[in-house]
């Protein structure tokens, strides 16, 4: 099995059991994203919102 595919499958899993201290280990501390909405509205962050925008979305559902 490939590194990417471990990586993959095991990100997978620590998804689909919503637990986002599994998770975090996947996310480097260095991640930074760009998300442009429907609005064309730009929104810059990085590790800690997506562990915060994480947590928020496994509380939800």
């Amino acid at each position: 099995m490939s590194g990417f595919q471990e990586f993959l499958d095991g990100f997978l899993t620590s998804w689909r059991k919503s637990s986002i201290d599994e998770l975090k280990g996947y996310i480097s501390e260095s991640y930074q994203a760009r998300e442009v909405t429907s609005q064309s509205e730009i929104y810059d962050f990085g590790y800690e919102e997506s562990i915060q925008g994480w947590e928020r979305a496994f509380n939800a559902f």
